[in-house]
């Protein structure tokens, strides 16, 4: 995409945010007379456009959301078609999710203040009850249940708002088309035991629901999510809510909070107005507790910024789901490794031709040592001769002697060469090495 953006009917889209299993959203601008106005579009996935049942959901959507003018609800600007392609346009809210609000904080070891997470769940309450009784053109009670009350559907702003957002999977009485069939629809963990059980819903679904965002919020830990989305449905249905953790909250907020966790509809705040009075009476003056929660806001994205800035500097590749790690790495190519570069030349290394012409000079030097050696090793052959002569008859008496060293030939051990040689004394002397002690002849 260039850095203008790319042209989309009227609108221009900039930035993807994100991206579902049914649509695409989208950070966007709409320009007239030189006034920008930035908004997100919300835009259906290409194969699903053609697909009627999905369209007809796609359409109750925006007409309930067409519907609801409150502060505490994302309004719906623009519903149309370009290209086949079908879309909605909606208010940009400055800001990030709860979820990834969340997110920041327990990466630092921190929570969100108590206080501040009875405010969010205040104003969320507020944005519920205006849903739950809008009515149509015509008077008539629309009896709108969101069904996905979940972190990543709340969206907080830098000024501290608090907004509802996705009405994808609402229900309602004016509904063509049961959004999203018959099935269970939204975030599973955050589902009502009601809802988790197929049975018949009212306004009181999204209360529990709301119940189990604080509960987290407070405690820093999941309420009903596991491993197993099957585990987690079934602990939906036992709806079994263990203590906040000691001293983390006082006891008229979790009081209000397990109130809106019972098991049975019947047990829980008649409706959304009476949960958000409860907690206005904890609450107090909310604007102080908008104006910390805005520095909240701006300080976690401050820091999602520095991660990502130090990802692109480190040249690090984004996370990746857990459940995907053990699929890319796998698929990720070996790179063959790379030849080792040589090592940096000697500056008094000598040239090529220098070292060949030493090396020649070693060779010349192994040869008379190579003649030595061979010529000690063949020395002994001469030695029965040299016996011989050692046991020839005596000279005789009065002859002149010959007087020998001990380095004389003469006095060197010889090999024996009949049996009656090893007797005579003269040739035991001979093999005998001299004594210390005894004068040489």
């Amino acid at each position: 995409m260039s850095a203008t953006g790319q042209a989309f009917g009227r609108y221009t889209l900039h930035e993807r945010l994100g991206a579902g299993g049914m649509a695409e959203v989208w950070r966007a601008t709409l320009t007239h007379q030189g006034v920008e106005k930035r908004l997100v579009i919300k835009r259906i996935l290409r194969g699903l456009s053609a697909d009627p049942a999905f369209l007809a959901m796609f359409v109750d959507e925006a007409r309930i959301a067409s519907l609801l003018h409150h502060p505490n609800i994302v309004q719906l600007y623009d519903l149309g078609e370009v290209d086949g392609e079908w879309y909605l346009a909606m208010e940009h809210v400055h800001g990030l999710n709860l979820q990834r609000a969340l997110h920041s904080l327990t990466s630092r070891r921190r929570l969100l203040p108590v206080e501040v997470v009875a405010y969010v769940g205040h104003e969320v309450a507020r944005g519920l009850d205006a849903a739950h009784r809008l009515v149509d053109h015509d008077g008539r009670a629309l009896k709108v249940v969101h069904r996905d009350i979940c972190p990543a559907n709340l969206l907080l702003s830098t000024q501290g708002d608090v907004k509802i957002v996705d009405f994808g999977v609402a229900r309602s009485a004016a509904n063509t088309f049961t959004t999203q069939g018959a099935g269970l629809k939204g975030h599973v963990a955050y589902m009502s035991p009601e809802q988790a059980l197929g049975a018949p819903l009212d306004g009181r679904s999204d209360l529990f629901g709301l119940g189990v965002v604080l509960w987290e919020a407070l405690s820093g830990q999941r309420l009903f999510k596991t491993d197993s989305g099957l585990l987690t449905l079934e602990r939906v249905r036992d709806a079994e809510v263990p203590p906040l953790p000691e001293g983390r909250a006082p006891e008229a907020l979790e009081a209000i909070v397990r109130r809106a966790l019972a098991r049975d509809p019947e047990d829980r705040f008649v409706d959304a107005r009476a949960m958000q009075q409860a907690l206005a009476a904890f609450v107090g003056d909310p604007e102080p507790h908008r104006e910390r929660l805005a520095a909240l806001v701006v300080e976690a994205l401050a820091a999602e910024r520095a991660e990502e800035a130090a990802r692109r500097l480190a040249l690090a590749p984004p996370p990746v789901p857990e459940e995907d790690a053990l699929t890319t790495v796998a698929a990720a190519p070996v790179a063959p490794a790379a030849p080792s570069p040589a090592p940096p030349a000697a500056v008094n290394a000598p040239a090529p031709t220098q070292t060949a012409e030493r090396r020649r000079a070693k060779r010349f030097w192994l040869i008379p040592v190579a003649l030595i050696t061979l010529a000690v090793i063949l020395w002994p052959r001469e030695e029965p001769q040299r016996v011989q002569e050692m046991t020839s008859p005596p000279a005789a008496p009065g002859a002149p002697s010959r007087r020998r060293t001990a380095g004389h030939p003469a006095n060197r051990a010889p090999a024996p060469t009949t049996p009656a040689q090893h007797h005579r004394p003269t040739a035991r002397r001979a093999l005998s090495p001299p004594s210390p002690s005894t004068p040489r002849a």
